[in-house]
């Protein structure tokens, strides 16, 4: 019963588990390395804009368009000073990340052919975004670095994206076609983002020729190297007078605590499971003893009559693995029968999955078996020649 039990708990942890560690440990769909980002804020009154009404938006545009131009060159002018002072970093030429823990907007989309709208979520990009991430590119191709300096209407999209739009046809069939005033040049592969950890949610990347109130530094530090943030974020701001204020943070640092939940969450699990293998452990040892008391007098008989311990012990054991057995199969049978009933019951619980039944028996077994042949060598090694003074 308390190996039933035990099959039982393990079982739900199991899922459980793997469910958390596959959640925790996933592919991202990318290659980041160890990355940290510094936005710069400029003052408000050195970016000011018309008002948008409708006999100042073309102006309104060509202002903000000349204003990312001039971005641009700061971003290039301390970007220069920071590799001079910091020759190991690499200053990637984007204002984000594929963790989209910065701010990002959304743009709704007009299908003309269905006549209903798509919401897609834009993030900023350039020429070499995808080849810095080691982002596949699934069809057509990313934008030039012409077509990033002019700030052109080319745009690329995520695979939810393309499949949405493509409606069961080849991925390449997007190509061309219009979201908004973007035209589409090419289909990425998913990948993770903080608010779509499975990449389920379409992205627009184009190149933003609107945001003209910061810029960032997306720094790639090697490994093993390190440098100082605050002599950094003093080179960024004082190296423009428009510049208000600098804020950094560590996009690592920044990834585990929107993962904390998660993996505090497997660490219970794992908890759990130990607590739950620990006692089922305690359970067998009790079982294991009981039985050696049983064979108390018949193991004190063979070994006055010259039977080794060695043997008794592969006597011993080879008896009660009978029972182990019948146990251990009857309890997995019960703990996968009960929790396919209550998956179909609960549908947040994870898939069923073998392998992470197979590997927890086997941890389950191995434990199990060690407490019995503890208990049974101690039984061996201190009681026959008691019981057989008993006799």
């Amino acid at each position: 019963m308390q190996l039933a039990s035990a099959a039982i708990v393990l079982m739900a942890s199991a899922m459980l588990a793997k469910a958390a560690y596959q959640d925790l440990y996933r592919d991202l769909g990318f290659e980041a390395g160890n990355l940290h980002i510094v936005r710069a804020s400029f003052y408000e009154d050195s970016r000011v804009l018309p008002p948008m009404e409708q006999d100042t938006a073309q102006k309104r545009f060509e202002m903000e368009k000349g204003l990312v131009v001039q971005n641009r060159q700061i971003w290039r002018e301390l970007s220069t000073q920071i590799k001079e002072k910091y020759p190991n970093i690499q200053i990637l030429k984007t204002n984000n990340t594929p963790y989209s823990f910065q701010s990002y907007s959304y743009v709704i989309s007009m299908d003309s052919e269905s006549n209903q709208s798509h919401s897609f979520k834009r993030l900023d990009f350039s020429d070499t975004y995808f080849d810095d991430f080691k982002i596949p590119l699934l069809a057509g191709r990313s934008i030039t670095e012409d077509e990033y300096n002019t700030q052109a209407n080319s745009a690329v999209i995520n695979e939810t994206a393309a499949r949405l739009l493509a409606k069961g046809k080849p991925l390449d069939e997007v190509l061309g076609r219009r979201v908004n005033s973007n035209i589409i040049v090419g289909v990425v592969a998913n990948t993770y983002s903080r608010d779509a950890p499975d990449g389920d949610f379409g992205v627009l990347y184009s190149v933003d020729d609107i945001n003209s109130s910061d810029i960032s530094f997306v720094m790639r530090i090697s490994d093993g190297k390190s440098f100082d943030v605050a002599e950094l974020e003093k080179i960024i701001n004082n190296g423009h007078p428009d510049i208000e204020k600098v804020k950094s943070f560590d996009v690592q640092q920044e990834y585990y605590k929107a993962t904390l939940d998660k993996r505090l969450q497997y660490y219970f699990i794992i908890a759990l499971s130990c607590l739950t293998l620990a006692l089922a452990a305690f359970g067998s040892s009790g079982m294991a003893f009981s039985f050696a008391e049983i064979k108390r007098f018949e193991l004190a008989i063979r070994m006055a009559t010259g039977a080794t311990r060695k043997s008794l012990l592969k006597k011993t054991l080879s008896e009660f693995s009978g029972l182990l057995v019948v146990t251990f199969a009857f309890s997995i049978i019960v703990s996968a029968l009960i929790y396919f009933l209550i998956q179909r019951q609960v549908n947040v619980l994870p898939e069923f999955s073998w392998d992470a039944l197979v590997f927890f028996s086997m941890i389950l077994v191995s434990i199990v078996m060690t407490a019995v042949c503890w208990v049974v060598w101690r039984v061996i090694n201190a009681e026959p020649m008691q019981a057989l003074r008993e006799l």
